[in-house]
């Protein structure tokens, strides 16, 4: 509901694994029609209501910030926006329905890090050290992908060992669902739609070793 939409197709995949697990086709059929009312308002947002032919007209104080001198680099092109900087004259870009808001770009340069130290990594813990956001369209001082943070901070060996661990807690899932009844059984569904759901968030945010992100807590649980 935040307007999120790794949020939005999460919450869709891990309410579908749900209604997978129950093996009720109402629950199915509910969370299909959900997800093309989803997919629908979301496509009606981007084009309703139209933008503005001009500009409101704002307090030209507020927010501005003043170059130091004439050489004030920083001002002319600042540090965090050097990659795809347009120029301080260009027009903002409405945002799209299935626009990555600079993040396929912030994936491609966390890579291009993690392989100066592919074996190891940078360190647990380092994800926003290690990445430095220099990318216009990219505003975040993590990599927002969790499994492209892992990467970065403990590198092949890590990766292999957290998607290890995932693949065979999904499997795990699966056979307590099919082998429990009952009030367990739907408890073990629940869950296995909450890690569902913590899958597909971690590749939009950084959320799995991010201490005090509100989706760290459950999914790990």
């Amino acid at each position: 509901a935040s307007g999120s939409r790794g949020a939005i197709l999460g919450a869709f995949v891990g309410t579908l694994a749900l209604g997978l697990a129950l093996g009720t086709r109402r629950q199915v059929l509910a969370v299909a029609a959900f997800a093309v009312l989803v997919l629908a308002a979301n496509a009606a947002l981007t084009q309703v209501p139209q933008p503005s032919e001009r500009d409101p007209v704002l307090n030209p104080e507020f927010g501005a910030r003043e170059p130091l001198g004439p050489a004030d680099a920083q001002f002319l092109l600042p540090l965090e926006s050097e990659i795809d900087f347009p120029g301080l004259e260009a027009d903002a870009k409405p945002r799209r329905l299935f626009e990555t808001s600079g993040r396929l770009t912030a994936w491609a340069g966390g890579l291009e890090q993690a392989a100066e130290r592919p074996l190891l990594g940078y360190g647990f813990g380092t994800e926003e050290r290690a990445f430095v956001d220099r990318y216009y369209n990219f505003t975040a001082e993590r990599v927002e992908n969790a499994y492209v943070a892992t990467a970065l901070q403990l590198g092949v060996v890590g990766g292999a060992l957290l998607l290890a661990f995932l693949v065979l807690t999904a499997l795990r899932g699966v056979r307590l669902v099919r082998r429990l009844d009952g009030y367990p059984r739907r408890v073990a569904a629940a869950t296995l739609g909450v890690f569902a759901a913590g899958l597909v968030l971690g590749g939009t945010q950084s959320f799995m070793t991010s201490v005090g992100s509100p989706a760290t807590a459950p999914f790990w649980l």
